[in-house]
């Protein structure tokens, strides 16, 4: 019987994460619902659900992720540092990945710090050659919590080099980011089955107000 996958913790919140985004760092950015609204919700707020997180978007197994919680609980700052960290580049590709969608170029101040992310990023890989064919890949022997990081900010320079800018799109609803693979580039929600249905109620019902007031 094929082990059940395992899912973020919502606590009091009435919604599920997904894995929707395309690029691991949409799915990192994608850690928070509803950004910039009256009721976000925080999915990175225990290191039990970054733990599952990192197993749900495929960068590391369970082993992996038992041998990060060990290295998390074990630095001089702890598990509620490493968390801040994290969200504090989540939020620093939140703001690059918005300027793109609107159109502007990134604040100088946004792009020199993602720049040293990037150049950290880029001394921790390695040449791997196997059976003649050579990749750039993140060493082994770095420590996964730094792995993590250097996963995701080299996921996003992949992004902002190879992606056609115009394709990269946040869920009209929910605001969640995605790479748009459609065709003729239409695509509008996270997931049409639940944004685009929830948006298509609430215009229905919109409209039966409207009916009905002026009714």
């Amino acid at each position: 019987m094929k082990k059940k996958e395992k899912q973020l913790n919502p606590k009091g919140y009435g919604g599920t994460y997904k894995v929707i985004g395309g690029h691991l760092c949409f799915d990192f950015v994608n850690t928070i619902s509803w950004r910039d609204t009256n009721s976000p919700h925080e999915w990175l707020d225990s290191l039990e659900n970054l733990l599952i997180w990192t197993q749900l978007v495929g960068v590391f197994d369970e082993d992996q992720a038992k041998k990060l919680e060990t290295e998390v609980l074990k630095m001089p700052g702890g598990v509620e540092d490493y968390l801040n960290k994290l969200v504090e580049i989540r939020e620093l590709l939140n703001g690059i990945f918005m300027s793109v969608i609107d159109g502007k170029s990134p604040s100088k101040k946004d792009l020199k710090k993602f720049n040293q992310y990037v150049s950290n990023a880029y001394t921790r890989n390695i040449i791997v050659e196997k059976e003649l064919t050579f990749q750039l890949e993140v060493s082994e022997k770095l420590d996964l919590a730094s792995r993590l990081i250097t996963k995701i900010v080299l996921s996003a320079v992949e992004v902002l080099t190879k992606v056609k800018l115009s394709r990269i799109k946040k869920c009209f609803s929910c605001h969640w980011l995605y790479e748009d693979v459609s065709r003729n580039n239409s695509r509008r929600w996270c997931i049409m089955e639940d944004c685009g249905n929830r948006h298509k109620v609430n215009q229905f019902n919109k409209r039966r107000k409207r009916e009905n007031k002026n009714s």
